[in-house]
Formats: structure tokens, C-alpha cells, sequence
């Protein structure tokens, strides 16, 4: 059987073969075109951050990072470290067990000490390689959580401040899943404070530990800078595999070119979500996902979805509120401690005080209340959005 048809005769057949021709020519220039739109978004969004390649920007963030906050420590000691002592914790319900808990929390805070600088990552190390963030979590909750046995003001500062330091040197300058890994903990750290401030609020032995406290918070790096750091870091990386055709999801060579116009998809959402970024201290939540167009398959996989952008958005807008909300207290703290007088210096927008009128008393109550972004549900009844100032 013939799959030409006998009535197309020869002129036919020559006209439909260089129709075929031209239409294959025209999906060439199309994708070829696609594949050049490409590589000038993707130069562009290099500019908008202004770094030429992942390589560059993953160097600054380590080498020109701010020598107000903690440095980045490697995270390959830490690993070995928690691999290597995994069962030690295993351990039954005598009195030995807070012992046992606290030396290896020791040890573990001297290998965090004791590691060298971080190395800058590759693209393929921010989306293929984590380190353990669920065991160094566990252990900086375990700090926290044990030094409120530990007795007086000295010792808990300490383990407050060791803790915090070593979220900042392992957990900073990562992926977004390490960034909120590290708010997680400062979280946590945030709910514990209400029980050290009541425990040090009598004498004024404790203005000393009070300040270390301020200044090691004064050094942590800011959740919502964090968080858009965080983000750059996942653009940058996934374009970068995209760029240089490494990504298993977007082939090279001439197959790559059926997936120019999903690759264009990516890209010119990314290129949004970096101009929302330049928006970050106002910005309530993410531009909204186009409709995937049929093509876009791969895209779909690759994208993060909406909810989960816009969930992170919001706890860190929380954390960074809550941050500067403690700070406050802090200072009003001190304050009272060393001149005898109530606070009456600035405070954070995150901050106000509220006079409680008592009818029993000629003295008021002062409060200061928390008054940044709304928190999370299900952060309410874990932190404290109220401290009474003596």
C-alpha cells in the first residue's frame, strides 16, 4: 500500500516535501530563537544580582560576608561527627543520662568551634548535597532545652549564646531548606527566652549576661535578608545547571532544543520572583504562578509551589519581627538594671509599650507587646508577645 496517494503525481509530491522543509525550518528558528531568549534572561538575571555565574556569587556570600554576623563553618566535620556518634545517645533513665546529654552536646559544640571556614558550594552542592541539619537541630534544642537546669545566669547565657552561634555558623548562608532549618532553631530559642528573663530578673549581677545575650542577637543574621539570600541562592543554582546543560531534567545536545520553551517557562518566573525579592521588606507574598502552559512538564517538577513560597515568606517575616521584639526587651532590660530608670529610648517598629492602669494602685503596669507581622497559628502560645518592664 502506498502512502503517498497516486493523485498527488509528482509536482504534488515535490511541493509537499518542501512544505515539510519549511515547516521544519520555521520549528527550527523558532526554538533556536527560544534557546537565544534564554541565554539573555539568564544573563539578565546574573546582572539583576550582579555576579557573572553561581561560581561568583557563592564566593561573595562566603568572602565578602558581613564581619558583623557569625562566620560560615564547614558542615563536613559535623556530619562525621554525628555519623560517628549516632548510638552514643542511646541511653537508659538513670542519673547518668543528663551527663551523658551534656558532654556529647560539649563535644559537639567544640567540633562547631574547631571547624575551618566554609568552602563555597557548586550548583550542584546547593541542590544535591544537605548536611545533617535534623541532627545538628536536635542538639541545639537539646542546649536550650537542658540549661534551664543548669542554675544561674552565667550558665544558661552561655549555652544560650554557644547555641545560637553554632545555629549561625552552620545554618547561615545555605539553601532555603537550611535557612529554615536555622529560624526553626532561632524559634525555638525566642519561646525558651521568656523562661531566662524571669529566672535573671532580680539582682543586677546578670546586666552583664544580659548584654552578651544582646550582642550575640545583634549578630544574628536577619530572617528576612536570610531568607532572600536563601532564595537567590535556589535561582541562581537551578539556572546555573539549566545554563551550562549539567540538569538531567533539561537534556543537551538536539533533544535539549524540544525543551527550550519549558525552559523559557522557568525563567521568566524566576525573573519574577527575584524582582518581588527586591521588594523584601514589604512584600506579603509571591507573584502568583502563571497557568502552566501544556509544554511546561518539567517546570512543574523544578517550581516550588505557591503555598509553600508564601509560608516561608511569612515565618520569616515572624522570626525577624520577633528578633528585633527581643532585642527591645533587652535593652529595656538592661536599661532598668543600670540607671534604675524605665526605658524611654527608641524601639523597633516590631515594638510598643501599653501602660495597664491598676485601680489598686498608684503604680501602672508597663508592658512591652510585640506588634510586627501577624504570627503564624501555630506559633501562638509557643513564644511571648508581651514582656512586663520592671
Amino acid at each position: 500500500m502506498l502512502i503517498i496517494p497516486r493523485w498527488l503525481g509528482k509536482k504534488g509530491l515535490i511541493a509537499m516535501g518542501i512544505s515539510t522543509l519549511v515547516v521544519i525550518l520555521l520549528v527550527v528558528v523558532l526554538v533556536q530563537e527560544y534557546r537565544n531568549r534564554n541565554q539573555r534572561i539568564m544573563g539578565e538575571i546574573y546582572e539583576g544580582v550582579g555576579f557573572a555565574n553561581f561560581t561568583e556569587y557563592s564566593k561573595a556570600m562566603v568572602f565578602d560576608r558581613d564581619p558583623g554576623l557569625f562566620p560560615l563553618k564547614s558542615r563536613k566535620e559535623i556530619d562525621q561527627f554525628l555519623r560517628e556518634n549516632s548510638d552514643r545517645l542511646n541511653v537508659d533513665e538513670s542519673g547518668d543520662a543528663l551527663q551523658i546529654v551534656q558532654q556529647y552536646d560539649q563535644e559537639f559544640l567544640e567540633v562547631v568551634q574547631s571547624s575551618p571556614a566554609r568552602s563555597p558550594m557548586t550548583s550542584e552542592m546547593a541542590h544535591l548535597e544537605h548536611f545533617n541539619y535534623t541532627g545538628v537541630r536536635s542538639r541545639l534544642i537539646s542546649l536550650f532545652s537542658y540549661a534551664r537546669f543548669m542554675g544561674d545566669c552565667s550558665s544558661l547565657t552561655g549555652k544560650f549564646v554557644a547555641a545560637l552561634e553554632a545555629n549561625e555558623n552552620l545554618c547561615s548562608g545555605g539553601t532555603l531548606v537550611e535557612e529554615l532549618v536555622r529560624q526553626a532553631i532561632l524559634k525555638d530559642f525566642l519561646a525558651t527566652l521568656g523562661f531566662y528573663l524571669r529566672s535573671c530578673k532580680e539582682g543586677t549581677e546578670s546586666v552583664a549576661d544580659l548584654r552578651l545575650l544582646l550582642k550575640t542577637l545583634e549578630k544574628v543574621e536577619s530572617p528576612l535578608e536570610s531568607i532572600k539570600r536563601s532564595l537567590i541562592t535556589e535561582i541562581l543554582g537551578s539556572i546555573e545547571l539549566v545554563n551550562v546543560n549539567r540538569s538531567e531534567v533539561f537534556p543537551s545536545g538536539v533533544l535539549g532544543y524540544v525543551f527550550e520553551p519549558d525552559i523559557y517557562f522557568y525563567l521568566t518566573h524566576q525573573q519574577r520572583l527575584l524582582a518581588d525579592l527586591d521588594n523584601i521588606e514589604t512584600l506579603t507574598e509571591f507573584s502568583p504562578l502563571p497557568e502552566f502552559p501544556w509544554y511546561a512538564i518539567y517546570t512543574k517538577i523544578l517550581l516550588l509551589g505557591e503555598t509553600a513560597m508564601n509560608n516561608a515568606l511569612a515565618n520569616s517575616r515572624a522570626s525577624h519581627g520577633l528578633l528585633e521584639f527581643t532585642k527591645d526587651c533587652l535593652r529595656a532590660e538592661i536599661h532598668w538594671k543600670t540607671t534604675g530608670e524605665h526605658w524611654s529610648g527608641p524601639l523597633s517598629r516590631f515594638s510598643r509599650i501599653e501602660e495597664v492602669t491598676k485601680s489598686d494602685s498608684e503604680q501602672n503596669d508597663r508592658n512591652l507587646i510585640y506588634s510586627g507581622p501577624e504570627l503564624p497559628p501555630q506559633w501562638n502560645g509557643v513564644v511571648s508577645t508581651q514582656y512586663r518592664l520592671p
